[in-house]
């Protein structure tokens, strides 16, 4: 009986916990892939590793958890998209609309970010180890606790960008547009820590 009632609790446990594994909408996927339009779809969890998505369109849909590695994103519309733990290793982003999307979490891995809008979006607690933001549009976009190790930021538009508390050893930053841009907490190429006010710059 106790064999019993521990299997049902453990069986509960698991679905509550991996049964949106696959949450995503069938015929959303086949939309995508056959038109390439599926603003606000229900993609969460679906695997579009490798997959071309060129000039997409999914503003305002549902990526959480999705599988996007390697995928070839150039150009798509991905504006107000919800990605929060998706995984984006190695994907192709450039020139891409990001703006207001949620990131939070999400694994960015040598990711091409390279002139991509992400003005306003959140990528909070994000894993961007080595991606790309070259000549990227970043204004009022939170990085807030996101690791950013030997991310590339050159040229980029980081006006009022929230770097707090940010991991940015070897991170790049020349010729970057930094007014207003916040540091506070963040861990600079040294190691050191930035004080409490610094703002556009770091204060160690």
């Amino acid at each position: 009986m106790k064999k019993s009632i521990c299997m049902f609790i453990v069986s509960i446990w698991a679905l509550c916990m991996f049964g949106n594994l696959s949450a995503y909408d069938k015929q959303d996927l086949q939309q995508l892939l056959e038109t390439r339009e599926c603003e606000a779809c229900d993609l969460s969890y679906a695997n579009l590793e490798f997959l071309n998505l060129k000039n997409v369109q999914l503003s305002f849909a549902n990526l959480e958890g999705a599988q996007l590695s390697y995928a070839c994103l150039t150009g798509a519309n991905l504006t107000d998209a919800h990605l929060v733990s998706a995984r984006l290793e190695n994907a192709e982003l450039k020139n891409a609309n990001l703006s207001g999307a949620n990131l939070e979490k999400a694994i960015l891995t040598h990711a091409g970010l390279k002139d991509a809008d992400l003005s306003g979006a959140s990528l909070v607690t994000s894993y961007a180890v080595n991606a790309d933001f070259e000549n990227a549009r970043l204004a009022d976009t939170n990085f807030e606790y996101a690791n950013l190790f030997w991310a590339n930021f050159s040229a980029a538009l980081l006006k009022n960008a929230n770097f707090k508390h940010a991991y940015l050893r070897k991170a790049r930053f020349e010729d970057s547009e930094l007014t207003g841009t916040v540091f506070d907490g963040a861990t600079w190429d040294d190691n050191k820590v930035c004080k409490v006010g610094s703002q556009g710059r770091c204060i160690r």
